[in-house]
């Protein structure tokens, strides 16, 4: 899209390519974001009213980070004049020209009131969290926000899709991490944990078959990382995994080339 971006020379066509990279870049960014917050948990809560503390922080990080796309403050103003560039810049290379790299260079201007609904739009739908059709309007009609609250949420107070997302982003990070680090007792940890948040990414919406394929990997990495029959367990339980991703999908690609 970046080298794309720099051949076009319309205004209009420049900036709906730029949209699609933006948003791209912010739903990276707020589940990075969200899975550093996940990070500072010191445990995961296991009843009702800890589950409710743990629902309002998630509700603090998303409205603090949806503030930053739509607001007018000056959190909004590091994000647009610098920390977006840079995510833009690793992930489309030359997107952006000279001019829209610099920091004084806002790329606010570029997204206009129409243009910021569609990211707005499309930033709800890639992180499944979507906010009041009244704020919708307003931003539709380019309104000047200051900050979002957490009424202006859909569903104030997180949902279980929301905890299955944190657990399962987390789950998949580390087994990421613990795969580049070979078979060692640092990677075993990694995967011990990994394994424990998709899990819980799987206890609380059964059905989720991307956790279960997740999770499914995950005991292949554990299983091959360890002997005996510990691993023969890890392995039978990555099959079992793998068997109900065909269930719930029966075409779903990765748990489909395991049989």
């Amino acid at each position: 899209l970046g080298v794309l971006r720099n051949y076009m020379n319309s205004d209009v066509l420049r900036a709906v390519v730029l949209v699609h990279m933006v948003s791209h870049a912010l739903k990276n960014k707020f589940r990075y974001e969200l899975r550093q917050w996940l990070k500072t948990l010191t445990s995961v809560p296991k009843d009702g009213a800890a589950t409710m503390l743990l629902a309002t922080g998630v509700d603090s990080v998303v409205v603090k980070f949806f503030t930053r796309v739509v607001c007018s403050c000056p959190e909004a103003d590091i994000l647009w004049h610098d920390e977006i560039k840079d995510i833009l810049l690793q992930k489309f290379g030359t997107g952006l020209t000279a001019t829209e790299m610099t920091p004084d260079f806002d790329l606010r201007s570029l997204i206009h009131s129409k243009y910021m609904t569609a990211v707005f739009n499309q930033l709800q739908l890639q992180t499944g969290i979507f906010f009041t059709r009244d704020l919708n309007i307003m931003i539709n009609q380019g309104q000047r926000l200051l900050r979002l609250k957490s009424v202006d949420l859909q569903e104030p107070g997180i949902r279980v899709k929301y905890m299955n997302f944190l657990f399962h982003e987390e789950g998949e990070s580390l087994v990421r991490l613990a795969q580049s680090k070979g078979c060692s007792g640092e990677a075993d940890r990694l995967l011990t944990k990994a394994i424990f948040n998709l899990k819980r990414a799987i206890s609380i919406k059964p059905n989720d078959v991307h956790s279960s394929a997740m999770l499914g990997d995950a005991l292949i990495a554990q299983a091959m990382s360890i002997e005996g029959k510990e691993a023969n367990m890890a392995f039978l339980a990555a099959e079992q995994q793998y068997k109900s991703c065909l269930e719930i999908q029966p075409d779903y690609p990765v748990a489909f080339f395991f049989f």
